[in-house]
């Protein structure tokens, strides 16, 4: 039988007044900015939220199952799913990245139909070309949650809430000059993170300026360029004390990635800059949002995880220079220039040779040249990110009532 009730603050909640939060990808996608969102969202929102999946089996499940950053969710029926009372938010479909369970996808469609909100990650799950069209759900604007302000331009009706960061307490930052990377990336290893300029760049950095790079791979990416790049390999055997090895043997040894939920951070904890080199432009091909043999840039201005924990150790983000949508001034959390100034950037057409990258991660930074630009970026995560700011968003979007004490989420660092 359904609980019906939780105890929060000292007193009852009917469950129907806790947020269920699906999470509909594949089992097998355990990492990626999804992951980290929904991590996120939940520890935000405590216990007015729980986590769920759609049973590969058709059954649900009592038993509670790992979901990684120290979270639980649980496995439920597609009907257990629909009978649910209360808020529902579909925090990560399962059309993502192009692969989709038949199971989650029938579930996904009837908790669209049935009225649930949906997390909208990627503007091209917004609208779709004709060639992939029957695959894909239409979903009212009403229902969509965008965590980009840029994407209200595809749907003004939808509802804008920014990603919420939970920030450790950690009472440490190592100092700028004893930080043991020049820079370091732990952004998946894919086509749109242009990892490619980084394995590059390294060729031609000396070891003390290379790029610790550390992110989770898409085999498809690193499988066309691995040949090229042969001196730059991982699979899920690391050996101890990894972080702290010279840069040459961290890039003979293979990596593994723990699904914890400051890893990441911490590894960025270790270095003066933070790569990402993310661009989405819309594919020539698809001609959803501009016409046809054109190229358009359709996100970008937004933070991403990679980001927010790079600002939370105190590296500062270095970003591709077609991420700041430089025409949307309104729209860009992230600035490069000026005393708002968050993060540096490198040219695009001029990083793919990797001359710009190279020439940025060569020169000497003082902290006094810094401390301005790490400060920025630490107040944009303590007011936007504000974890308790987005969960009152999120509790005023469904008429809640507004009383949150999420001091408990110190005790799971």
């Amino acid at each position: 039988m359904q609980r019906q009730d939780i105890l929060h603050q000292g007193k009852i909640i009917h469950l129907s007044n806790i947020i269920k939060l699906f999470y509909l990808i594949e089992s097998g996608l355990k990492y990626g900015g999804w992951k980290t969102y929904s991590s996120h969202l939940k520890l935000s929102l405590g216990d007015r939220a729980e986590l769920y999946a759609i049973s590969v089996s058709g059954k649900s499940e009592k038993t509670m199952r790992d979901f990684g950053n120290g979270l639980q969710y649980r496995n439920v029926s597609t009907e257990e799913a629909l009978a649910m009372d209360g808020p529902k938010i579909v925090v990560a479909s399962p059309r993502m990245g192009g692969r989709q369970d038949d199971f989650a996808k029938e579930a996904y469609a009837k908790l669209v139909e049935q009225g649930a909100y949906v997390i909208i990650h990627d503007p091209q799950e917004i609208r779709y070309n004709e060639r992939v069209a029957e695959e894909h759900i239409d979903i009212p604007e009403k229902q969509m949650i965008l965590i980009s302000k840029y994407n209200l331009k595809w749907a003004p009706k939808a509802t804008y809430i920014p990603h919420p960061y939970v920030r450790p307490e950690f009472t440490h930052l190592t100092a700028w000059n004893a930080r043991v990377y020049q820079a370091a990336s732990v952004a998946r290893m894919d086509h749109d993170k242009n990892t490619v300029w980084m394995w590059e760049a390294n060729r031609h950095l000396t070891p003390k300026n290379q790029i610790y790079i550390r992110g989770k791979e898409t085999r498809t990416y690193t499988n066309k360029w691995i040949n090229k790049y042969p001196e730059y390999t991982q699979d899920n055997d690391r050996p101890k004390n990894y972080e702290l090895q010279p840069i040459e043997k961290q890039q003979e040894s293979k990596a593994h990635f723990p699904l914890e939920l400051y890893w990441s951070r911490n590894i960025l904890s270790k270095a003066k800059f933070g790569c990402d080199f993310s661009a989405i432009y819309e594919s020539v091909r698809d001609n959803v949002f501009s016409p046809k043999g054109t190229k358009t840039i359709i996100d970008g201005g937004r933070g991403q995880y990679t980001f927010y924990e790079a600002w939370d150790a105190g590296a500062i983000p270095l970003l591709n220079k077609d991420w700041i949508l430089y025409d949307e001034p309104d729209c860009n959390e992230m600035i490069d220039s000026g005393a708002d100034q968050n993060c540096f950037t490198v040219e695009g057409e001029h990083c793919k040779k990797s001359d710009m990258l190279v020439d940025f991660l060569s020169r000497e930074y003082k902290v006094d040249d810094i401390k301005h630009i790490q400060q920025n970026g630490i107040k944009v995560l303590e007011t936007l990110h504000n974890p308790k700011t987005v969960a009152q968003q999120y509790l005023e979007l469904f008429n809640l009532e507004h009383e949150l004490d999420n001091s408990w989420m110190n005790d799971l660092i």
